[in-house]
């Protein structure tokens, strides 16, 4: 079942490499000290003036880079939405800070076994030490501080939130709004049972059905299930933990739907490992009681990782100091998407990430003429020397 998560964080990251030919953000790269490991790191500066917020930009699943790239079943690079966030960011006036997770070295190399042993607790302290070390920066001293969270990252980034008052703001991208436990197994049922089933004759698919599957037009969450329906050791076509009647056919509904359930049973030790209940971060909704900064949250209506359905309800519900904005047409990277089956984890739309940066700058500019930001929050503020380099 580790196979299945680690294919789902592979798959679980995006955006485009745009950088303006009027905009060079100055790029300082960095070694980021974590526990047991130096993770690359990156603070992306505006061009010339003093920044106007430093904002920590943090990953969604599994193995991610400092570019949260997407990686394809060539390992081709599909998008890099964190890169991408960075240098609008940038280009606007806030500077960044992004790093490699904990044993990442690349879109698609890790440490597995150490990775393996990671926790949601984990990235919590290795967003906060990225966030203290580009404070060691000079031009980043004083500047308010913001935190941008996708997927995953969303969890840790509200944890952080709540963790450090300085947090003057909180962008969160396709958030896990009620509990990783609760929104993983809607995943198959919503997603890769209906695309499954375009292929399959009276409710079942044989080894040439679900290879028809994979080369159709699926995107990312679809094609994961149509890999766990073909099987993970060499040269296997059907996945025999799923053909339970060893009949060559899988039965979507009967045979795989138990077991896919069973496997994502709320156990630490089973499918779910550290999203189960008990050691994952609390979903968001559990966390904007706690959070006093605005927060913009932004959902595609057509996101295969993470249905609307929450977001709409928080939507109407018209809390203060929370923004929710809802994008047809787009999925879970906020790229084009026609519908959750067919999200393909496309680069960020010109319209969502023009949102998310006039709200950050708005926010900074408003925090940098009103004293809510007391000096005695400053003080509290301990950066830890850094060593930059180009």
């Amino acid at each position: 079942m580790r196979v299945f998560l680690t294919l789902l964080g592979l798959i679980c990251q995006l955006l485009p490499e745009t950088v303006s030919a009027t905009c060079q953000p100055v790029r300082e790269r960095f070694a980021l000290q974590l526990k047991g490991t130096a993770s690359r790191a990156e603070i992306l500066m505006p061009p010339a003036e003093k920044p106007l917020a430093l904002m920590v930009l943090i990953h969604g699943s599994d193995v991610a880079d400092l570019d949260g790239s997407v990686v394809g079943s060539a390992d081709e690079i599909i998008s890099t939405p964190l890169k991408d966030v960075a240098v609008a960011m940038a280009c606007a006036g806030i500077a960044t800070v992004r790093y490699d997770k904990r044993f990442v070295t690349g879109a698609t190399t890790v440490d597995r076994e150490k990775f393996g042993k990671a926790t949601l607790q984990d990235f919590l302290g290795d967003a906060e030490t990225a966030l203290q070390a580009a404070k060691g920066h000079g031009r980043l001293q004083t500047v308010p501080e913001l935190a941008f969270g996708w997927s995953e990252g969303t969890t840790v980034a509200a944890a952080l939130a709540i963790k450090r008052p300085e947090i003057q703001g909180l962008i969160l991208q396709a958030p896990v709004m009620t509990s990783f436990a609760e929104k993983l197994p809607l995943d198959f049922p919503r997603v890769g049972a209906p695309y499954l089933r375009r292929y399959a004759k009276d409710g079942e698919v044989d080894a040439e059905a679900i290879a028809r599957a994979a080369s159709g037009p699926g995107g990312v969450i679809a094609k994961i299930y149509v890999r766990m329906f073909k099987g993970f050791a060499p040269n296997e076509t059907i996945n025999p933990l799923l053909d339970t009647n060893k009949d060559g056919r899988i039965n979507i509904d009967k045979e795989a739907a138990p077991i896919i359930a069973a496997w994502f049973a709320d156990n630490v030790n089973g499918g779910l490992g550290i999203y189960a209940s008990t050691v994952a971060l609390p979903g968001i909704r559990s966390q904007l009681a706690f959070i006093k900064s605005p927060v913009l949250i932004l959902q595609g209506e057509s996101d295969g990782a993470i249905s609307d359905a929450d977001a709409l309800r928080l939507r109407d519900e018209r809390l203060p100091n929370i923004n929710v904005k809802i994008y047809p047409g787009l999925g879970h990277t906020l790229g084009p998407s026609t519908s959750p089956i067919e999200d393909r984890f496309l680069p960020i739309s010109t319209v969502p990430l023009n949102d998310m940066v006039q709200w950050a700058v708005t926010i900074a500019r408003k925090v940098s003429v009103e004293p809510n930001l007391s000096d005695h929050v400053k003080m509290r503020i301990t950066p830890t020397p850094l060593s930059l380099h180009d």
